[in-house]
């Protein structure tokens, strides 16, 4: 299965999570697609897969020969959706090719270039979007599909090195409260990904690796000293990256109302 094949599934499970409920998770349907992951994990050959009382999923894609003693890592993403919106009866659209024009949503809804400019930069790639009556669902679908993505082809290629993977599946995100029952022992990673929204987002102890992913948010932001030193980038908080993506929206978004004044 492919990323798009994946992700189109993946959007067909209504899995909107609810800030009213006071179980956990809020939906009970969350916890029919976490099932399916569950299953797809073993399908995949993936070992010590699990799904807990509580809907997380988790599962290790082994180290590759030679690499046993490399630091575990995690990567995570969660399957909820907003209670914002209708995640029911997605109809998904596929542009191949987009052409950098305004997207029709549907007879009523238009996505215009004038209040998206960041549009721009799909132009000539595919894209998918909604028609425009329910979410989408690419929060996170879209990060839990790269991430099976990449689990079945590091299966099907053991010449690539690589440690020990862990993977893990999550509900109730949107409603604050994905990280409530999580396990982190369980889970057993030196560091851990989430593959949500493309800004920086650690867990446990960060790596060169998550350093170069928070450089290339900074970067952005001229008036930072760069580049942090490993030493330094393992002393920033939580708050701290916070701060850092808050303060790279504020600029990405001047920047787009610039644009728009100069009627670029």
């Amino acid at each position: 299965m492919d990323l798009k094949e994946r992700f189109l599934k993946y959007v067909s499970y209504d899995t909107q999570s609810s800030e009213e409920s006071t179980t956990f998770p809020s939906t009970e349907k969350q916890k029919v697609l976490l099932a399916a992951l569950r299953d797809e994990m073993e399908a995949l050959g993936m070992t010590e897969v699990t799904m807990d009382q509580y809907g997380y999923v988790m599962g290790t894609v082994p180290a590759s020969k030679g690499c046993e003693n490399a630091p575990v890592i995690g990567f995570i993403a969660h399957v909820d959706t907003s209670p914002d919106m209708s995640g029911k009866e997605v109809k998904p659209r596929v542009i191949d090719e987009y052409d950098g024009n305004d997207i029709a949503l549907n007879g009523q809804l238009t996505m215009r270039v004038a209040d998206f400019p960041e549009l721009a930069f799909f132009k000539g790639h595919t894209l998918i979007h909604t028609d425009g009556t329910t979410l989408l669902g690419a929060d996170d679908k879209a990060g839990v599909a790269e991430i099976m993505t990449a689990a079945e082809y590091l299966m099907a290629h053991p010449e690539v090195k690589h440690g020990k993977i862990r993977i893990g599946f999550t509900p109730d995100e949107e409603v604050g409260r994905g990280v409530d029952f999580f396990d982190v022992k369980a889970f057993g990673a030196a560091s851990a990904y989430t593959a949500d929204d493309g800004r920086i987002s650690i867990a446990a102890s960060p790596t060169r690796v998550g350093m170069l992913i928070l450089i290339k948010r900074i970067e952005k932001l001229g008036d930072l000293q760069m580049p942090l030193s490993e030493a330094e980038f393992k002393k920033l908080t939580l708050r701290d990256m916070n701060l850092i993506n808050k303060m790279a929206d504020e600029q990405e978004a001047q920047t787009a109302l610039a644009a728009r004044g100069r009627g670029d």
